[in-house]
């Protein structure tokens, strides 16, 4: 049951490359689901909002304590569940977490749709070059 994954768990990898990456599970999760082994849950208490959780532990000072958490001499880098613990996090009140955490996402989706448009004008910029090329 606590490797089952939950609305508002928040997905911490422990395991390889992308350590310390983590994510927020949304509310529309649909069945059972379990986290694998390269994944820790973390369920935050009531006073702490799970967006904010998340962003800091993706954050510099977050991702800098990860790095002096995780167990050396290892072919694979890693972080014990128990070391996610020994995390220092600044908490303000719950509604400056949570209106720093309507920022991030805000910021996200605003980063997500430059992305989406800077393809499509990598696309457009190409298709310059055909146009100019094999057109009469």
């Amino acid at each position: 049951a606590r490797s089952q994954i939950r609305p508002g768990d928040i997905l911490v990898t422990t395991t390889g490359q992308y350590l310390g990456r983590s994510a927020v599970v949304g509310p529309a999760i649909v069945g059972s689901l379990i986290a694998s082994g390269a994944v820790t849950i973390v369920r935050p208490h009531s006073n702490v909002d799970a967006f904010f959780l998340a962003a800091f532990i993706c954050s510099p000072p977050g991702k800098e304590q990860i790095a002096k958490l995780q167990a050396a001499a290892t072919a694979q880098p890693y972080l014990r569940r128990s070391d996610l613990k020994k995390l220092l996090v600044p908490l303000p009140p719950l509604q400056v977490q949570r209106k720093l955490s309507t920022q991030i996402q805000d910021l996200r989706i605003e980063a997500r749709a430059l992305a989406k448009r800077s393809a499509e004008l990598e696309s457009e910029s190409m298709q310059v070059i055909v146009k100019e090329l094999l057109e009469p």
